[in-house]
């Protein structure tokens, strides 16, 4: 079975490898997946996969264009 990939990133990333992409820490990758103490949603969505958290490509991508965006205005 191929794995399905974007822009050279697996479809679901771990928190680690979010991390790496982003050159953060673990732990401020939890802080961006967690939902906001005003109700609003996480700045990363993720899913739950059995015990674990995963971050799909495409909103990594996404948050990453976020950033561009918050820079340049």
């Amino acid at each position: 079975m191929a794995t399905r990939t974007l822009g050279g990133l697996p479809a679901l990333l771990t928190v680690e490898q979010v991390a790496q992409q982003l050159g953060i820490s673990r732990a401020r990758v939890y802080q961006l997946i967690r939902p906001n103490d005003d109700g609003t949603g996480p700045q990363i969505p993720s899913v739950t996969v059995g015990r674990l958290r995963r971050v799909a490509a495409a909103d990594l991508i996404a948050y990453i264009d976020g950033l561009r965006v918050e820079t340049t205005s």
